[in-house]
C-alpha cells in the first residue's frame, strides 16, 4: 500500500558577518560582528566622546544563534601591544578583554550584554631610551674631550 506525502520544508536564511556602516579614513568597516544571525539583522554603531580614548561607540547588537565575535579596526597610529579593549555591559561598568590583532582588526570575543565598547591607546614608555641616549651623548662628548686633552699633552 503506497500512497502520497507532502512534506513541507521551512527555512530560515542565516547571516554570519554583520558589518558597521561606520567606516574609517580607507572606507573599510569599523567593526565586524560575527556570529549567526537572522536575515535583516543589523549592527547599530554611533560614536562616544570618551576623552583620552582613541575610539569609542555604543552599540546595539542583535541577537546571535551562536557566540560572537567583534572585529575593530585598529586606530591610526595605534599598535595593538599599546590598546587596552574595554567592553560597557548592560550595568554600565566598562571591562577589560583580551583582544588579538588580525591583519588591520583586532578580534575579540563578545560576551553578552554588551553596549559599548573604547580602546585605550597608551604608547610605551619613551622615557627609559630618552635616558639611555643621553647617557651615550654624554659618554661620547667624553671620550672626544678626554681625546682632544691627551693630543694636546702629546704636542707639548
Amino acid at each position: 500500500v503506497t500512497r502520497d506525502v507532502t512534506f513541507h520544508i521551512v527555512t530560515t536564511d542565516h547571516v554570519y558577518t554583520l558589518e558597521s556602516a561606520e567606516k574609517d579614513a580607507s572606507g573599510q568597516s569599523v567593526l565586524l560582528l560575527q556570529g549567526q544571525f537572522r536575515a535583516g539583522a543589523a549592527i547599530t554603531v554611533n560614536p562616544l566622546a570618551e576623552e583620552g580614548y582613541a575610539a569609542a561607540w555604543s552599540l546595539i547588537l542583535p541577537d546571535s544563534l551562536s557566540p560572537m565575535k567583534l572585529r575593530c579596526r585598529l586606530p591610526q597610529g595605534c599598535a595593538v601591544e599599546d590598546t587596552e579593549v574595554q567592553l560597557r555591559l548592560t550595568d554600565g561598568s566598562w571591562q577589560a578583554v583580551e583582544a588579538h590583532q588580525q591583519g588591520s582588526y583586532l578580534v575579540m570575543d563578545l560576551p553578552s550584554g554588551v553596549t559599548g565598547l573604547r580602546i585605550l591607546h597608551t604608547p610605551q614608555d619613551l622615557l627609559p631610551y630618552l635616558i639611555a641616549g643621553g647617557a651615550l651623548v654624554l659618554v661620547l662628548i667624553a671620550a672626544v674631550v678626554m681625546v682632544i686633552c691627551i693630543k694636546k699633552k702629546h704636542k707639548k
